[in-house]
């Protein structure tokens, strides 16, 4: 939900300055066709042309509005840093998360497994520490896209465990016919 508050910010901002541009830019050629001396009508030309381009830059890459968000307790934290110990989730969801023999190759741990994939597609093979501090620490201020990063993240943690928890129910139905 933080996010999209801040989709919608960050959009009305970008709306604000496509609109400040263009009319910049249309009374600057308004401006440079009504004024007759040459010198002014440049000077007019350039600094409209500029400032109408500068509003446009603004809106090709824009940092939008941050929101604090703090989080102590964070399931991501122990994901990435995998702990000896652990604070965060059930023993026993912790200890299936830690089995090879739960992943579909058995070579890594759903943990490793769900950590990989973040490397990969979360951060393109590389998190910057800046990044890694904001979302597996204790929070701070995020962007709109960082949220994003978030929430997509604990989904991709909520869709492991379902998926552990949907094998147990089946383990348990197959337990129960056998009566």
């Amino acid at each position: 939900m933080a996010a999209a508050y801040l989709d919608g910010i960050n959009s009305k901002r970008n709306t604000r300055l496509t609109v400040g541009s263009v009319i910049i830019g249309a009374l600057t050629t308004v401006a440079t066709a009504v004024i007759t001396k040459n010198s002014v009508q440049t000077a007019v030309g350039i600094g409209g042309g500029l400032t109408s381009a500068g509003l446009g830059a603004l809106t090709i890459n824009p940092k939008g509005k941050q929101l604090e968000f703090e989080h102590d307790h964070n399931l991501l934290r122990t994901i990435w840093s995998e702990p000896k110990t652990n604070t965060d989730y059930p023993e026993f969801v912790w200890s299936m998360l830690h089995e090879k023999s739960f992943s579909n190759k058995g070579d890594v741990t759903l943990s490793q497994s769900i950590k990989n994939r973040w490397i990969q597609f979360e951060f393109d093979g590389h998190i910057d520490q800046d990044q890694e501090t904001l979302l597996f620490g204790k929070g701070g201020y995020y962007r709109s896209d960082d949220l994003h990063t978030r929430a997509t993240m604990i989904n991709q943690l909520q869709s492991t465990i379902r998926s552990l928890n949907q094998d147990l129910t089946s383990l348990i139905a197959f337990i129960a016919q056998m009566d």
